[in-house]
């Protein structure tokens, strides 16, 4: 017993010796916890470690392993042996997948490729659900009649006399032939258009209404949406010089444009068309590198060294409101092209040589193919010149149903060989110019169309469709339909120097009666003189249209 007592007494020795230091510690001087080794209040528990976001990886999830603790050194101060117990996991840096959250996925443009068909203002729509395709087939059938009544003297042969002396009357002759009443398809076309892949833009149309040949009107392809450019067009499309020429005869408020427009407007061009908008698109900026088209076959050829254009044209839009039923339109286009060896877009022929000419007919068409009497009432003639360059003014303006349109163009033909005599000739520089003003009321309230991205006039859509039918009850019922009233007086001068190709001054009345955005009857009456020098014969030209046309 007594050797058992000294070892115990030797054991509670050596533990408080161990315990000594811990107690004389600082630690000890904080509270401690109720009864060492109880339980503790939850209050004092520590709270429970924070859960760790678990990234998204991919389609299917997959859980990391929950994080382990960082693991702390031990340090020279003191620390307390309770404080390990309040420890938080520090959670790792969440993870980046490499695949995306495929709930963020949108479909790839062109992934769906079913088409809905519709019917708009166009005609035959077909769209995809995404309008990554829109697509339009369609065409226009616009058939005329025509009746004329001339000055005696304008029945004369457009030719001059045999042994005819002093200086050449080149262009115009002793009348301009018996202008003939007729009817007749001025137009019969077919045309597919639209974008697919969302950007890519194309058109083909086909002429058929000139009988013994088919001709391309707009045929390209392009893209459009491009960066700092817009749209860039490759292929055969409208030459923007002359707010005419440049629009849609779909969209012509009279039967036919200007005289202006025979005389110094180019409707179509096989070349690269480039368009960019600023400004919300209130302004535009065509540019086209081209060559010269032939006139008489629209057919998107054209041959000869060197022989190119350039044309470029500006828009504005300094007055644009209540969704373009008041704006004002401003506009500017330039352009210079070479003389043509081949036939031009206006006759001028002569192989191995440049050559250019300026005519115009009265604003009803009394030929088509090679049916009824193409002559120009006025006209240059042939005339070799390095080149033409041309200048054209554009104003449109809309103030809800009432609308003011008018164009001047000036053509300055460089370097021309002028006649003098029979045998004589020299070179200078000539100017032929010509100008129309245009102004029209909607008498239903309707507002003309307008195309802010390209800059000219479009579509005029009926308020209210015509109709006359009887309703379940019996009753007529009816809709107007758009009726609309123009006038326009147009002036065209071929005459400088030696060069008398005559001048003509034309007034033209007209009513359109607008049944549905796609079908409209239209009636024209005009009245024009033609004054050129003795001994060809000067003259008043009378003419009355009607038109159906039906366009989708």
């Amino acid at each position: 017993m007594a050797l058992g007592a000294r070892f115990a007494l030797g054991g509670l020795l050596a533990v408080v010796a161990l315990l000594a230091p811990v107690a004389r510690s600082p630690l000890f001087a904080q509270p401690l916890p109720r009864v060492i080794g109880g339980p503790l209040s939850p209050a004092d528990s520590p709270p429970p470690p924070e859960p760790v976001p678990i990234p998204w990886i991919g389609p299917l999830k997959r859980f990391e392993p929950y994080p382990l603790p960082s693991l702390k050194l031990p340090s020279d101060e003191p620390t307390s042996i309770f404080a390990e117990q309040n420890a938080v996991p520090t959670a790792t840096p969440p993870l980046v997948s490499p695949l995306p959250d495929p709930a963020a996925l949108e479909p790839l443009p062109g992934r769906d490729r079913k088409l809905n068909v519709s019917w708009d203002n166009g005609g035959f729509r077909f769209r995809s659900a995404d309008d990554v395709f829109n697509l339009h087939m369609g065409g226009r059938l616009m058939t005329d009649q025509v009746w004329f009544n001339q000055s005696p003297n304008l029945r004369l042969p457009p030719t001059q006399p045999p042994g005819a002396s002093g200086v050449p009357q080149t262009g115009v002759g002793q009348g301009i032939g018996d202008l003939t009443d007729g009817a007749f398809a001025r137009r019969a076309r077919f045309v597919a258009d639209g974008t697919i892949f969302k950007t890519i833009d194309f058109k083909v149309e086909f002429d058929f209404e000139n009988y013994n040949s088919i001709a391309f009107d707009e045929s390209f392809v392009g893209v459009r949406d491009l960066p700092y450019v817009g749209m860039v067009r490759v292929g055969q499309t409208h030459v923007p010089f002359g707010l005419e020429a440049y629009t849609s005869s779909r969209f012509l408020p009279l039967l036919e444009r200007s005289p202006l427009y025979d005389a110094f407007y180019q409707e179509f061009a096989p070349g690269i068309f480039v368009n960019t908008t600023f400004q919300d698109q209130r302004i535009t900026m065509q540019h086209m590198f081209h060559r010269i088209d032939n006139f008489s076959q629209f057919n998107g050829a054209s041959f000869g060294d060197g022989k190119y254009a350039y044309t470029g044209r500006v828009s504005v839009l300094p007055v644009y409101e209540d969704g373009g039923n008041n704006l004002l339109h401003l506009g500017l286009a330039y352009q210079i092209r070479k003389g043509s060896g081949s036939l031009d877009f206006n006759g001028g022929a002569s192989p191995g040589s440049d050559f250019v000419r300026f005519r115009a007919r009265q604003s009803l068409r009394d030929a088509v193919g090679l049916q009824g009497d193409p002559i120009r009432i006025v006209d240059t003639g042939n005339i070799v010149a390095d080149h033409v360059q041309g200048l054209n003014a554009e104003f449109l303006w809309y103030r809800g149903p009432f609308w003011v349109q008018s164009e001047g163009s000036l053509a300055h033909v460089d370097n021309a060989v002028i006649p003098v005599t029979n045998t004589v000739s020299r070179r200078g520089d000539l100017n032929f110019w010509g100008a129309y003003m245009e102004t029209g009321y909607l008498l239903t309230g309707e507002t003309r169309g307008y195309d802010k991205p390209m800059g000219k006039y479009g579509r005029v859509v009926p308020n209210t469709n015509f109709f006359l039918a009887r309703d379940k009850a019996g009753n007529i019922r009816t809709g107007p339909g758009a009726w609309e009233c123009i006038y326009r007086y147009s002036y065209v001068g071929l005459n400088d120097n030696t060069i008398q190709g005559g001048a003509y001054g034309e007034h033209t009345w007209g009513v359109n009666w607008y049944w549905n955005s796609n079908i409209k009857l239209q009636v024209n009456y005009l009245i024009g003189q033609r004054i050129v020098p003795s001994p060809d014969s000067s003259g008043i030209v009378q003419g009355f249209g009607f038109r159906g046309s039906l366009e989708f």
